[in-house]
């Protein structure tokens, strides 16, 4: 199965922020005369892993060309759209021409008040220029509050246009609140120094495409009279701010490789899942995710003594899949490195969309099944030292053995100790 000229493949996730609204350290914690409060004690110093910023994550993809043996120079053929030898693909409008010839796209889920901060850090570790697109879970004050500084990324660039901000109806509405004068330019003071945005309003019950990667939301209870956005896209689920989940959400969640979720502290709270919610609903996942990742915590969840914690669960095989505390700058690959995932997530999304129907858990098992006996089939016949195959041939020869292991449980016996190191890894 050849790539398309114009498919875009979601390579890596780098967490911005994995703390609370309040963030750590907390000032009162550090500003009595003995402070003991270890997370906060911790996250002082440099490169402290108990240093949180608001949740936010950023979602990298690049456009895979037709081939790797293809010439990738390309030309504009005058009418918005550009030529790379026989394979022609249309210019996403809201990319700047520098960003499109990149064939990078860097999404970014929630700038919230520490956004700006994290982007200094991080932006600048990892060789990060350009934001393509935002996108919001929700209308607080920790998702939100920082928009008006995407005008770094979109003041005095001639070829940049319009950033699109992709929300919901609900978050559309406090944004107008909070910031008059981004949706309505006569209210700006006419210095022309605010962000240049595109508001893109979507359906919360429908997938969505951004910049050619389908995000697809689902709405999730936070607290008592607040909602939030949880995302599927790609083999990943987004869960920043989430109380509950229902069985509608899990039609989602379900086949996720990586579950990244919502986590205060380890006790529950109204308006977050406490540690056991969170490794309840990570059991509740089928197939069982391939890693699971902690975010939103408090100054509570320390990450080191957490991440023993988690592993010794693991181990012990109390939890069957292994999950750990996430950290601001984490970088995670999440390329689908399973063959019988990838072809299964393509001919899932095939199905629904040839059914025009939303997926359900049946749908969704039904569609794997068809895909493994393919993916068995495919990989078979896909010849070793062909390097233009698509990643998920590179298991030739080794399908039976990657089907075997995805029914086998996942707690296979590794010692606490290697874990706890694994896990602690800097």
């Amino acid at each position: 199965m050849a790539a398309n000229s114009n498919q875009i493949v979601v390579e890596e996730v780098i967490f911005l922020g994995t703390g609370t609204s309040g963030q750590i350290p907390s000032v009162s914690c550090l500003s009595v005369p003995r402070p003991t409060c270890a997370a906060c004690v911790d996250s002082v110093k440099p490169n402290s892993r108990n240093r949180r910023r608001n949740t936010s994550l950023l979602v990298r993809a690049r456009v895979a060309p037709k081939s790797p043996r293809q010439d990738v120079r390309t030309h504009s053929n005058g009418n918005g759209t550009s030529v790379n030898g026989d394979a022609v693909h249309t210019v996403d409008p809201n990319l700047s021409a520098a960003a499109a010839k990149s064939h990078v796209r860097n999404i970014v889920i929630d700038v919230g008040k520490s956004f700006y901060e994290g982007a200094i850090r991080w932006f600048l570790d990892y060789g990060i220029t350009d934001i393509h697109a935002v996108v919001l879970t929700h209308e607080h004050a920790d998702a939100v509050l920082r928009l008006d500084d995407l005008r770094d990324w979109t003041m005095y660039r001639d070829d940049q246009p319009s950033l699109p901000v992709f929300l919901d109806p609900p978050t559309m509405a406090a944004v107008s609140r909070l910031f008059p004068y981004m949706v309505d330019e006569t209210k700006a003071t006419g210095s022309g120094l605010v962000p240049k945005i595109k508001f893109c309003v979507f359906d919360p019950t429908q997938p969505f495409n951004v910049l050619g990667v389908e995000f697809a939301p689902f709405v999730v209870p936070h607290g008592k009279n607040c909602t939030s956005l949880g995302f599927r896209f790609s083999n990943v689920t987004y869960l920043s701010d989430v109380s509950d989940l229902d069985e509608k959400a899990y039609e989602w969640i379900d086949g996720s490789d990586i579950f990244i979720v919502d986590t205060l502290k380890e006790v529950s709270h109204v308006s977050h899942f406490g540690l056991d919610e969170a490794l309840a609903a990570s059991e509740r996942i089928r197939p069982a995710p391939r890693q699971v990742y902690l975010t939103g915590m408090c100054h509570l969840m320390e990450h080191h003594s957490s991440n023993k914690k988690l592993a010794k669960l693991y181990a012990s095989g109390s939890i069957g899949m292994p999950v750990e505390c996430a950290y601001d700058g984490l970088r995670l690959d999440v390329r689908d490195k399973s063959p019988t995932s990838l072809v299964a997530a393509e001919r899932i999304t095939a199905s629904i969309r040839q059914q025009q129907l939303r997926p359900t858990v049946a749908a969704v098992k039904q569609a794997a099944s068809k895909a493994q006996a393919e993916a068995a089939s495919v990989a078979t016949a896909a010849q070793p030292a062909d390097a233009g195959r698509p990643i998920w041939a590179d298991a030739h020869g080794r399908v039976q053995a990657a089907l075997t292991a995805e029914l086998q449980s996942r707690s296979a016996e590794v010692s606490t100790a290697d874990l706890i190191a694994m896990s602690e890894k800097p």
